[in-house]
């Protein structure tokens, strides 16, 4: 159901990675193949386009990029084309710039109350 899904990609945003999604991978497997790929993307040593699920997106942006939270990526979704701009490097950590057209700051990112 959708409810689980959600409730499992909140939990390996969290920092819960253990959580397995039922009849699918843990958190510590997708993450760990997301970081891969951003890894691989990032040795290039230029400036470079990822493209994914928006959901992914907003798990992976939530558990490594510092001022990005929980909260804020529950309350903004990554529509369809919607871009993410981050700025660092894994062993160095990450930074977002921009989430679909809003530019962020150095304060983590929460959902407005």
């Amino acid at each position: 159901s959708v409810g689980v899904y959600l409730r499992v990609a909140c939990d390996w945003a969290s920092g819960r990675s253990g959580v397995r999604m039922p009849g699918g991978e843990s958190g510590v497997e997708a993450l760990g193949r997301f970081d891969a790929v951003v890894a691989e993307a990032a040795s290039a040593g230029a400036a470079v386009a990822l493209v994914g699920h928006g959901s992914m997106i907003r798990v992976w942006t939530a558990a490594r990029v510092a001022n990005v939270s929980l909260e804020f990526v529950v309350a903004h979704e990554v529509p369809n084309g919607g871009v993410v701009t981050l700025e660092g490097a894994p062993g160095r950590g990450w930074r977002a710039l921009g989430w679909t057209g809003a530019r962020l700051g150095d304060a983590p990112a929460v959902a407005a109350g």
